[in-house]
């Protein structure tokens, strides 16, 4: 990729964990998990830390398996530095939306601990994450941490001991991802569907003042930060992040889809709504194409809601009500994408999928959905030339030129994007743009 190009992704890097949740307005932070696990605390990392559990400094063992998670984590992952780091809560550009937002003090502030520390998962509608009260800490937990294990793999008080022993894990995983989590407080992150919505209650929600106050938009694509050089677990094999990606689609259409109806029922400002329409069609265009390949009924069913909520867009409960079946039909997508056997034939399929519809989301002139094209080709991509062993520079400049025009908001230019597109379209041949049904906002 062109030496442009790698600025950006260094960008999405740095803006890795810069994510903040929702504000009251529009969702409570006070809903309780699925099955509000009872007495189990969360630590944070220094129960984690020991160099006999997961601190040691050098591996022991191959990457994830090494013992060095933690070591690994704290010198590397960006979540570390959530909290006091160079875009954590405490530097100048924070202190400037502090102001614009009226908050007193971010590192005292729910609306950015929930995301820039460690905070409780709901998934009582949709992922979202909630504040947690002085009864729900461990002796050990440190705010000031940052994004810490337990929000990732859940309160550990009850699992950290037996978690311990050999196959521990692996047997009550067996019984599936919510009865993980309800007795143990354990989240399962090889449950695609688990990690995307663990990922996505942060990266996708962003409250629009939040934005409007100069928070950046963080673009987030599950198979692209499932692969990138800060991970502190093992390779999950062949042509896995060609299923994180298009499971990464359907929970984020879900979640958008949650966000417009919840923002159009509550009469939100015209433009915010406009904020998360765009955002769920970013998501959609790229979830219909994985569904024409994985599960075609549910691109119907897809089609059959988003035509709902164009012709009913200018009655916010009607949208809303559309948007809710849309993110039901998002969550029983993501159950089949997580039965889903990617490999190269239906990678090469996915990948003409998306750059067809490149020219399409420049022609909607929709940042958010030619942002998320440029970051599906590197996952995509990257799943081609890791699994497939095909030639990284067979389309590295086209690549390079696509993310030049659409990945960062200030220099979005949907002509030239357009151009980039169909350039890139002559080189990945066999895809078809998926028309979307008439109507919607102006």
């Amino acid at each position: 990729m062109n030496r442009r190009a790698s600025i950006y992704t260094g960008l999405l890097f740095a803006f890795f964990s810069t994510g903040v949740a929702l504000s009251p307005g529009f969702l409570p932070f006070n809903y309780v998990a699925h099955a509000d696990p009872v007495g189990i605390k969360y630590t944070g990392s220094g129960a984690c830390a020991a160099a006999a559990c997961h601190g040691a400094a050098i591996a022991r063992g191959p990457q994830g398996g090494g013992k060095n998670e933690n070591f690994f984590w704290s010198e590397k992952d960006p979540h570390s530095k959530a909290f006091d780091g160079d875009h954590g809560l405490k530097n100048n550009k924070a202190k400037d939306i502090d102001k614009n937002m009226g908050i007193a003090d971010a590192t005292k502030d729910g609306k950015c601990l929930v995301c820039h520390s460690t905070s409780g998962l709901s998934l009582k509608h949709g992922a979202n994450r909630f504040a947690l009260a002085p009864a729900d800490l461990g002796a050990k937990f440190d705010a000031q941490e940052g994004v810490s294990c337990d929000a990732c793999h859940g309160p550990a008080t009850k699992y950290l001991e037996p978690h311990t022993a050999a196959g521990w894990t692996a047997g009550v995983r067996a019984a599936g991802s919510a009865k993980l989590y309800d007795e143990w407080g354990l989240f399962n992150t090889k449950d695609l569907k688990f990690r995307a919505n663990t990922c996505l209650s942060c990266h996708l929600k962003i409250d629009h003042k939040m934005v409007e106050a100069g928070h950046p938009e963080l673009p987030f694509e599950l198979g692209d930060f499932s692969s990138r050089d800060w991970i502190h677990w093992r390779d999950k094999g062949a042509w896995f992040n060609t299923q994180a990606w298009a499971m990464g689609q359907a929970v984020s259409m879900r979640e958008a889809a949650y966000q417009l109806g919840d923002r159009a029922k509550s009469k939100a400002d015209a433009k915010f709504v406009k904020f998360s329409y765009d955002a769920l069609i970013a998501h959609a265009l790229l979830a219909r194409q994985a569904a024409q390949v994985i599960d075609p009924p549910s691109l119907a069913a897809f089609d059959t809601q988003i035509d709902a909520i164009h012709k009913n867009w200018a009655d916010g409960a009607k949208v809303d009500e559309a948007a809710q079946a849309l993110a039901k039909s998002g969550e029983a997508f993501a159950d089949r994408v997580a039965e889903f056997k990617a490999d190269q034939s239906n990678t090469e399929k996915l990948r003409a999928g998306v750059v067809a519809e490149a020219e399409t989301a420049g022609t909607l002139k929709n940042f958010r959905a030619c942002e998320t094209i440029c970051y599906s080709m590197l996952t995509l991509n990257g799943a081609m030339t890791k699994d497939g062993k095909e030639d990284p520079a067979l389309l590295e400049t086209e690549v390079g030129k696509l993310f030049e025009c659409g990945s960062i908001s200030a220099d979005f230019k949907p002509d030239e994007y357009i151009k980039a597109a169909k350039v890139l379209a002559g080189k990945v041949p066999g895809g078809k743009a998926i028309a979307l049904p008439a109507g919607g906002p102006k």
